[in-house]
C-alpha cells in the first residue's frame, strides 16, 4: 500500500501503527508541534516522543537518491571529457514540493513587503488628515495589514522549514555518499587523504549544506522583482530621489562580493588546518598510552596548539571579513535613507511622515534583498562551492574493480597484472595435460609489477607470478619492506599496479514601522535562540571533559636524582591495582624483586594482568602499595620523570604524521649522528639512505607509507636512542615477519645488555631467553621461575569459571566440614587440577591427577561385566537394586596416600582424606573392597557401585523370600561394617530392573529401551568420528543382534585409515538399516549349566556369527568381523571358526 503525504502524529502506546492524520489548520499553524513542545517541558524527551520519519526524508533513502543522480553526472561528464559536478547533483535532489513550497512561500513573503509600506503610507496619511471622517476606513487598513503580516510570516516560516528539511537531506545524503566512498577507495588513493580531511568533510563541509544554501538561490529571481518593484513605486510616490537610495544600495554589491570571495579563501584555509589538527588528534588519542609513558604530552600538546592557533588564525580572519559585512548591512540602510533625504531637501521636495516612513519601509525592503539577501547568497554559495569541491574531489578518487578477478592487463597497461579466476577458456593457457590442474586454481598472479607513488625510482614489485590451488594454504613471506603487505592488497585490490499606545502621527508612523520589520527579527532571534541551546550541549561536554581529574602524579614536583635511575632495579611491596574507585582489583598484593640488569619475562593467560602489571609500573593510575625503582618510591616523584626512566616497545608500532626524524627525535634532544646510529643498530640505516629527504621523510598518518616492520623497527630505534635503564617490551614482534622478528631480538639481546628489560609474553619462544619468568594468574603471582622449571612443573592449574566460584566455594567448605577434604598447608610432593562436574540439584567434585596417574601401579582386579552375572539369574523373578551412597568417598585413604592427592583451588590447596573421584586405581580398589565386605552373602551381584539383589525360586513366593533374606543379610553386614546405601536410589521388589544398560527380567537378559531410543533418534554421521560413535554404542547390543555384523559392515569401511570419508546411498541403508534392527532386538535367556547346550553357526563373505541355545531360547549371540585371509575359506572351515567365537 503506497504510503499517504501529509504529517502524521505517533501515539505513545506501543502500537507504533495507531496514527492520526494531521488538518490542514495544524500544519498551516504548525500545531502538529505542541505535544512535542509539551512534553519537553515536562522531562526530557526521547526517539518515540517525536513524528515518524518518512521514507523521503531517511538517510538511506536521500542517499541512494544522490548515489544515483550522482552516477548519471559522472558517466555523463566522463562521455564528453568534463569534470562532473557535484552541485548540479544536489540540485537534482529537489523535488516539486520543495519548488512550490519555496517559491509561493516566497511570493507570499514578497506581497508582505511590498503592501506594508502603503497601507503603512495609507494609515499615517489618514491620521495626518485634520478632517473628522469615520474610523472605519483605518479599522479596515490595520485589519489588512495584520492579515498581510501574517501571511507574509506564514510563508516564510514554511519557506525555511522547507529549506531546512531539504538542507538536512542533502546532508545526509552527502555523508552516506562518503561513507561509501571511504569503503570503495582503494589503499593507495587514502594515503593522500589524512584521516582528520575525511572526519572534515562529513562534519564542517557537509554541515553548510545544512543552512539554507541549496535552496536560497531560489529567492535570487524575488529579490530582483521585489527590487524593480519598489523602485518603481518610490519613484511613483516621492520621485527620482527615492530611487538614489536603491542606486546606492546597488553600489554596495561588487563590495560584498569580493569579500564572500576574500571569505571563501580563507575558509579553504580553514579547512585545511581543521583537516590538520583532526588528523593529529586522531593520532595523537590512538596513540594516547605510548606518548604518556614516554612522558611526551607537552611536546605533542604544543604541536596541536600550534596547528589550533593556524586554525583560530584563518577563523579570526574570516571573522573580520563576516564582521565588515555584517557592519556594512546595519549601516547601508541609514546611509542610503540620508542619501534620498538629503536629496529632497537639496531639490526643494516637501518632506512630511508620509513619504519619510514611506520610503524609510522600501529602503528596509531594498537594503534586505540587496544587502542581506545578495550578501547571504554570495557566501552560501561560496561556502557551498567550496565544501561542495573538497566532497567532490573525494569522491572522484579512482574507485576499487568490482572483483580482482576483473583486473586485466588489457585494462591496465604497463606494469602488467592478470588476477584470475579460471574458466574453461583459460584451460588451453597451460596444456591438455593439466587441465585436471587448472580447473582447482582459485588464483593465478601474471608480470604483477608496481611502483610506490612516493618511490618513483623503485620498484615494491616486480614481475611477480605464482598460482594458487583451491581450498590451500599459501605462505608469503620475506624480509621487512620487501613487499608482502603490498602483494596481499593488491590481490585484494586494495592498490592498482602502477601500471504599543499612538500619542502623535509621527510617532505612530514610525512605531508601525519598527513593529512590522521587527516579525522577522524576532523569528530570526527565535531560530538562533535555539541553535545556541543546541550548539551549547557540545561545549557542556567539553566543559565536563575538562573538569575530570588530572592523574595525581602531575601534581608532585619532586624530581628524581641526577643519573637516575643507575641499576635499573625494581620492587613491588604489596602492590594492588584497581582502575576507577570501587573497582575489581585486577592486581592482588604483588610482592616481587627485579634486579637491576636483569631480563625477566611475564607470562599467563588471558586476564591474568600482565598488561596491568605495565599499567601499575607507568603509574596508569597510581597502584596501591609501592613500587620502587632503585629504592626511590615513584609514587613521591613528579610522574613525567618517573615515566621518563621507562622506554615501552608495544605490539602495534606508535608514529605520527611528520618527518622521519621528529619520529625518532620528539623532543629534538639528539643529533644526526645519534639518529643514524640507532637506524644502523636496527639494519635501517641503507633504506632511509634512499628515501627522499633522508631523515626529512614525510611520514604518513600512523606511517602507512611504510610497511609494518619497518614502523616496528622505527619505533626499536627511538628506544635504544632513548637509552633508558629499563626497557617494557609487550610483544613487539606479534606482527612482524620472521626475519625482522630475529632482527628485533638481537638488537635487544645485543643493544640492551645494561638494561632492564621486562617482556610480556604472549608466546613462550619470546621469553625463552629471560633469566626468569613470572607468571600471574588472576592479579596474583601464581610462580617465578626459569623457563625449563614451570614447563617442567608436575600440573597445570586449570581455571574455574566466574559463575561456579561461589557454588564451589560453598561446596569445598561442605566436604571440609564433614570430613572428606582438609586444608593443606605443607609443601606436597604432587599437586593436581580439580574438575567441577554439575549433576542435578548439586555440584560435585573431582580430582583430575593427569600426572599421579600415570605414577599409581594398578592392582587390575577384576570387574565384571553383565554377561558374567547372567548364569546366577537363572531362576530369578524378583529383583532390588542398590547403589553404595557417595561411592568411592566410603574408603578411607592413609595420610601417605592422602597427600598425594593435594588438589589446587582458588581458595587455596586441600588433600582428599577419602578416596576421591579421578584416580586411575579407584574402581578397582573400590570393587575389591566391596567384594571383601559382601564375600559369602548369596543371590548379590555387583558392578562397580551398583548392587542388585534377586531372589531365586521354582515360583514368586519362594522368589520373594529368598530376595527378603539376601535384602537382610546385605543391611546387616553393611551396618556391620559402617556403610551406607544411597535410600534415593533404592528400589523394592521389581519383576525387572534396569541395570548396568539392561534390563534383567525373569524372562531373561534384554536390551535397555532407553539405549535403543537413544540409537533411534542419532543423526547420521558427517565425519568418521561419527561412524565410530555410532558403531561403539551399537556394539553394546551385538549380544542380541546376530546380524549387526553384516549390516555394519559398509560403515566399518568407512573408519578404515586410507578411506575418504564419503556417505553414499548404500551407508545411508546401511543406517537406516542398524535402526529397524534393533527394535528387533530379541530377550536373551539366562544360561543354565543343568541343561543341554546347542550351537548354531552360520557365516558369510564379510562376517561369522554363532548362537547358544537351550530349549530352543537364545541364550547367547554373538558375531565376528571376516578378515580377507579367512574370508578364502570354505563354508567347513568358516563354520569352524564361528563354533570358536561362540565359545
Amino acid at each position: 500500500m503506497p504510503q499517504e503525504k501529509g504529517y502524521r502524529k505517533i501515539s505513545n502506546v506501543e502500537n507504533k501503527e495507531e496514527v492520526k492524520e494531521v488538518s490542514f489548520l495544524s500544519t498551516l499553524l504548525f500545531q502538529w508541534m505542541n505535544s512535542v513542545f509539551k512534553t519537553g517541558s515536562e522531562r526530557p524527551l526521547d526517539q518515540d516522543d517525536f513524528l515518524s520519519l518518512s521514507e523521503e526524508n531517511s538517510a538511506r533513502s536521500s542517499t541512494d537518491k544522490l548515489q544515483e543522480s550522482w552516477n548519471k553526472e559522472r558517466d555523463k561528464c566522463k562521455k564528453k571529457g568534463k569534470r562532473p559536478k557535484l552541485w548540479k547533483s544536489v540540485l537534482r535532489m529537489m523535488t516539486v514540493n520543495d519548488l512550490l513550497v519555496v517559491v509561493f512561500g516566497n511570493a507570499l513573503h514578497a506581497a508582505y513587503h511590498l503592501l506594508s509600506p502603503l497601507l503603512l503610507g495609507y494609515l499615517v496619511s489618514k491620521l495626518m488628515s485634520a478632517t473628522t471622517e469615520e474610523n472605519f476606513p483605518l479599522y479596515v487598513c490595520a485589519l489588512i495589514l495584520f492579515f498581510n503580516a501574517v501571511i507574509g510570516t506564514l510563508g516564510i516560516h514554511h519557506m525555511g522549514y522547507r529549506t531546512e528539511l531539504y538542507g538536512i537531506r542533502v546532508s545526509s545524503a552527502l555523508r552516506g555518499l562518503v561513507y561509501r566512498k571511504t569503503l570503495l577507495v582503494s589503499k593507495e588513493k587514502l594515503l593522500n587523504f589524512t584521516t582528520g580531511r575525511v572526519f572534515g568533510l562529513i562534519s564542517n563541509d557537509v554541515k553548510r549544506m545544512e543552512e539554507e544554501t541549496a535552496l536560497f538561490f531560489l529567492r535570487f529571481p524575488f529579490f530582483v522583482l521585489e527590487n524593480v518593484l519598489v523602485v518603481i513605486v518610490l519613484g511613483y510616490l516621492i520621485g527620482w530621489q527615492a530611487v538614489l537610495a536603491a542606486i546606492f544600495l546597488c553600489f554596495t554589491v561588487p563590495y560584498l562580493a569580493g569579500l564572500s570571495y576574500c571569505s571563501a579563501a580563507v575558509r579553504l584555509r580553514i579547512a585545511a588546518a581543521s583537516d590538520q589538527r583532526i588528523s593529529l588528534m586522531s593520532q595523537v588519542v590512538g596513540g594516547i598510552r605510548a606518548i604518556k609513558a614516554h612522558a611526551w604530552e607537552d611536546e605533542y600538546r604544543e604541536r596541536i596548539r600550534d596547528t589550533r592557533r593556524l586554525e583560530i588564525s584563518a577563523i579570526h580572519k574570516k571573522n573580520i571579513l563576516q564582521s565588515t559585512v555584517d557592519g556594512l548591512m546595519c549601516s547601508v540602510s541609514a546611509m542610503a535613507t540620508l542619501v534620498s533625504v538629503f536629496t529632497m531637501v537639496l531639490t526643494g521636495q516637501a518632506l512630511n511622515p508620509v513619504n519619510i516612513f514611506v520610503l524609510l519601509s522600501y529602503v528596509s525592503v531594498l537594503r534586505r534583498n540587496i544587502n542581506v539577501g545578495l550578501a547571504n547568497t554570495f557566501f552560501l554559495v561560496y561556502e557551498a562551492y567550496v565544501s561542495l569541491n573538497r566532497i567532490e574531489d573525494f569522491l572522484l578518487l579512482e574507485t576499487l574493480p568490482q572483483s580482482s578477478s576483473e583486473v586485466r592487463e588489457e585494462s591496465r597497461g604497463d606494469p602488467k597484472i592478470s588476477l584470475v579466476k579460471p574458466e574453461k577458456k583459460d584451460q588451453d593457457f597451460i596444456g591438455t595435460e593439466s587441465k585436471d590442474f587448472i580447473g582447482t586454481l582459485s588464483l593465478r598472479v601474471l608480470n604483477l609489477t608496481y611502483k610506490g607513488t612516493d618511490r618513483e625510482h623503485e620498484y615494491i614489485l616486480q614481475d611477480i607470478e605464482f598460482v594458487t590451488a583451491s581450498k590451500s594454504l599459501t605462505l608469503i613471506t620475506g624480509p621487512v619492506g620487501s613487499g608482502k603487505s603490498t602483494l596481499l592488497a593488491t590481490i585484494a585490490g586494495e592498490i592498482t599496479p602502477t601500471s504599543g499606545t499612538v500619542t502623535s502621527q509621527a510617532v505612530a508612523g514610525l512605531s508601525l514601522v519598527y513593529i512590522i520589520q521587527s516579525v522577522a527579527v524576532v523569528q530570526y532571534a527565535v531560530r538562533k535562540v535555539s541553535d545556541v541551546e543546541n550548539y551549547m550541549t557540545s561545549v557542556e561536554r567539553v566543559n565536563t571533559y575538562t573538569k575530570l581529574d588530572s592523574e595525581p602524579g602531575y601534581k608532585v614536583e619532586r624530581l628524581p636524582p641526577a643519573q637516575w635511575p643507575n641499576e635499573g632495579g625494581i620492587t613491588f611491596t604489596d602492590v594492588s591495582l584497581t582502575y576507577y574507585p570501587g573497582g575489581p582489583r585486577v592486581l592482588r598484593e604483588i610482592n616481587l624483586g627485579i634486579k637491576g640488569r636483569a631480563k625477566m619475562g611475564v607470562a599467563g593467560r588471558t586476564g591474568a594482568g600482565k598488561s596491568s602489571f605495565v599499567a601499575a609500573l607507568m603509574r596508569m593510575p597510581d597502584a596501591d602499595g609501592e613500587i620502587k625503582i632503585d629504592n626511590i618510591p615513584i609514587k613521591e616523584i613528579n610522574i613525567k620523570a618517573a615515566r621518563r626512566c621507562i622506554s615501552v616497545l608495544g605490539q602495534n608500532p606508535v608514529l605520527v604524521s611528520g618527518s622521519l626524524r621528529r619520529n625518532l627525535d620528539v623532543l629534538g634532544q639528539y643529533e644526526d649522528v645519534d639518529l643514524w646510529r640507532v637506524l644502523e643498530d636496527v639494519q635501517l640505516k641503507y633504506l632511509v639512505e634512499g628515501l627522499d629527504g633522508q631523515l626529512e621523510y614525510k611520514l604518513l598518518e600512523h606511517g602507512a607509507n611504510i610497511s609494518v616492520g619497518e614502523r616496528q623497527l622505527i619505533c626499536l630505534a627511538r628506544v635504544l636512542l632513548h637509552r633508558s635503564r629499563i626497557i617494557i617490551l609487550d610483544e613487539p614482534t606479534a606482527h612482524v615477519d620472521p626475519e625482522t622478528e630475529q632482527t628485533i631480538w638481537k638488537v635487544v639481546r645485543d643493544k640492551l645488555k645494561d638494561s632492564t628489560v621486562i617482556t610480556v609474553a604472549h608466546r613462550l619462544n619470546t621469553i625463552k631467553d629471560c633469566e626468569m619468568i613470572l607468571v600471574l594468574k588472576d592479579g596474583e603471582v601464581y610462580g617465578s621461575n626459569k623457563l625449563d622449571s614451570l614447563i617442567n612443573k608436575k600440573e597445570n592449574t586449570r581455571h574455574v569459571p566466574i559463575p561456579l566460584k561461589d557454588e564451589l566455594k560453598n561446596k569445598i567448605e561442605e566436604l571440609e566440614s564433614m570430613g572428606v577434604i582438609a586444608k593443606v598447608t605443607k609443601p606436597t610432593p604432587w599437586i593436581s587440577n580439580m574438575v567441577a562436574m554439575r549433576k542435578p540439584n548439586k555440584l560435585r567434585l573431582c580430582l583430575d591427577p593427569l600426572h599421579l596417574n600415570k605414577g599409581i601401579v594398578r592392582n587390575h582386579y577384576p570387574t565384571p561385566t553383565v554377561e558374567d552375572i547372567a548364569p546366577m539369574l537363572t531362576k530369578a523373578k524378583v529383583f532390588s537394586v542398590g547403589d553404595a551412597k557417595d561411592g568411592f568417598l566410603q574408603v578411607v585413604l592413609d595420610e601417605p596416600s592422602s597427600y598425594l592427592t593435594t588438589f589446587w583451588t582458588p581458595f587455596g590447596r586441600y588433600r582428599w582424606l577419602r578416596m576421591p573421584f579421578g584416580i586411575k586405581s579407584a574402581p578397582e580398589e573400590f570393587k575389591r573392597r566391596l567384594d571383601e565386605c559382601l564375600e559369602g552373602l548369596e543371590n548379590i551381584a555387583v558392578i562397580h557401585d551398583d548392587i542388585d539383589i534377586f531372589g531365586s525360586g521354582d515360583n514368586t513366593e519362594e522368589a520373594t523370600t529368598s530376595r527378603d533374606v539376601a535384602f537382610k543379610a546385605l543391611l546387616d553386614r553393611y551396618r556391620e561394617r559402617g556403610l551406607k546405601l544411597n535410600k534415593k536410589k533404592l528400589r523394592f521388589k521389581l519383576k525387572k530392573v534396569a541395570y548396568t544398560g539392561h534390563i534383567l527380567g525373569s524372562k531373561g537378559l534384554q536390551a535397555d529401551p532407553e539405549m535403543i531410543q537413544a540409537i533411534q533418534n542419532m543423526p547420521r554421521p558427517t565425519d568418521v568420528h561419527g561412524v565410530q560413535r555410532l558403531i561403539g554404542v551399537v556394539t553394546h547390543l551385538s549380544k542380541f543382534l546376530p546380524l549387526l555384523s553384516t549390516v555394519c559392515q559398509p560403515l566399518r569401511l568407512l573408519t578404515d585409515s586410507n578411506s575418504v570419508f564419503d556417505w553414499l546411498p548404500h551407508h545411508e541403508d546401511a543406517f537406516v538399516g542398524i535402526k529397524e534392527l534393533i527394535t528387533q532386538a530379541p530377550v536373551l535367556r539366562y544360561f543354565d549349566v543343568s541343561k543341554e547346550v546347542t550351537i548354531e553357526c552360520d557365516s558369510s563373505n564379510v562376517g561369522l556369527r554363532a548362537a547358544l541355545t537351550q530349549g530352543g531360547t537364545n541364550s547367547c549371540l554373538c558375531f565376528s568381523r571376516i578378515n580377507q585371509n579367512r574370508n578364502e575359506l570354505c563354508a567347513n572351515r568358516k563354520g569352524m571358526f564361528s563354533n570358536c567365537i561362540c565359545c
